[in-house]
């Protein structure tokens, strides 16, 4: 996720998390904080079916860029604050963008040799980056934080992780904020900003890997927090003070939370807070065709024009194949209206994502890039593999992942 005008607005000061008194353990039962094994065996019963359809052309994509990359090795930098280009952090998006093309790759392919290469990878980037212990710099790159502990719990059921690897990435889900003290979330002076959001974010999946129940509820304080914090008609404060394309990162980490949340049986998207505020409304503001049909002339992005500036001119890292900046937002909402599909299956979703809306966020044109679009493409395999969809009522909550068949450290076959 591109969130480099975001760390300008924080202090680079190191973040120091207390360990002491700790005896919280990883959760053995495998969380799926992401994609649980139903969409996944979904997924790749799809993909091996020989279908041609969206899903399978958005896999393949994803895939291809994988594959490409499976001979490259962690570039994980450490982070500096004076960097004019933040190279760390364009690193750290690119490096992670891999590990999740390959971690979804794992689970969808057959071939037991390349099947256990991709967990490899992923487990290597993994540990590179745990390495790095990210924990000391929370700030300018918690999306990496983010897009590491997705991967990793997507590879979790590989068996290749000791329980030497556990212990250290377990470190690594504390210092997201399973603490028994305040943490980022929940300090943060500039909490209704998109950043504070983010820390939110990696806190809540922390939270639900770790299994702490304390530390849950804490999260769910600050994500009802995050949400009665929006305006009555849905829009984020970063709407207003700073463009789009920060209403959408100020809404993409709550989207994370409340999917961790219901493929673990809470329903955090059913929240209402005052006056109706929720995420629906978040994610209804944005689907007007004002804001869903490119070359629209949006507020300017701080880096320029958002019609015809690149990812590459702005010293942002936009992924895998460079889009414009407005393309990048579009995209971006592309991915929101695919996560809140999964959680209502709304006709307005429906619309948009089978491009039958007023506005357009075309499929083709537009959905080609980084690690969380292709996520939340597949959390709805039965929904958007179709040419077309019907109305449905809003699906069930609460309803439990189904099990891993594989928890045991050892070597794949």
């Amino acid at each position: 996720m591109i969130r480099n005008a975001a760390i300008c607005c924080f202090s680079c000061t190191l973040l120091f998390v207390s360990f002491i008194g700790s005896a919280l353990a990883y959760n053995s039962k495998h969380p799926y904080v992401y994609l649980t094994q139903q969409q996944l065996d979904s997924l790749s019963e799809l993909v091996n079916s020989g279908e041609s359809n969206y899903i399978t052309e958005a896999y393949s994509k994803m895939k291809t860029y994988g594959d490409a990359r499976i001979e490259d090795v962690p570039l994980v930098v450490a982070y500096r604050g004076d960097d004019p280009n933040l190279v760390h952090y364009r690193i750290g998006l690119t490096d992670t963008e891999k590990a999740t093309a390959w971690a979804v790759s794992y689970n969808v392919e057959q071939d037991p040799s390349k099947k256990r290469r991709y967990a490899q990878k992923v487990k290597d980037y993994v540990m590179a980056y745990e390495q790095a212990r990210m924990d000391a710099y929370f700030g300018p790159v918690v999306s990496w934080s983010i897009n590491i502990l997705i991967a990793y719990d997507l590879t979790y059921s590989s068996g290749l992780y000791s329980e030497g690897d556990v212990t250290k990435i377990q470190s690594l889900l504390r210092a997201g904020g399973v603490v028994p003290q305040a943490n980022w979330c929940e300090t943060d002076a500039a909490w209704n900003q998109n950043m504070s959001h983010w820390y939110c974010g990696l806190f809540a999946l922390s939270a639900i890997m770790m299994d702490d129940q304390a530390a849950i509820e804490r999260a769910y304080t600050q994500f009802k927090r995050r949400v009665d914090g929006t305006y009555s008609d849905g829009r984020f404060h970063d709407y207003d003070h700073r463009n789009l394309a920060y209403n959408n990162f100020s809404l993409s980490p709550m989207l994370f939370a409340a999917q961790a949340a219901k493929n673990t049986g809470r329903d955090w998207w059913g929240y209402r807070g005052p006056e109706g505020r929720s995420l629906e409304r978040s994610v209804d503001f944005l689907a007007s065709a004002a804001h869903t049909r490119n070359g629209n002339d949006w507020v300017p992005s701080i880096y320029g024009n958002l019609s015809s500036e690149t990812g590459e001119s702005s010293g942002q890292n936009i992924g895998a194949y460079g889009l414009a900046l407005q393309q990048k937002v579009l995209s971006d909402q592309r991915f929101i209206f695919e996560l809140a599909l999964n959680h209502n299956n709304k006709k307005l979703y429906l619309d948009i994502l089978n491009d039958s809306s007023s506005g357009k966020i075309s499929r083709g044109s537009i959905y080609n890039y980084h690690a969380h679009y292709w996520l939340s493409t597949f959390l709805n395999v039965d929904k958007l593999s179709g040419d077309s969809q019907p109305d449905h009522p809003p699906s069930a909550e609460g309803s439990p992942p189904k099990a891993p068949t594989n928890l045991k450290f050892g070597i794949l076959p």
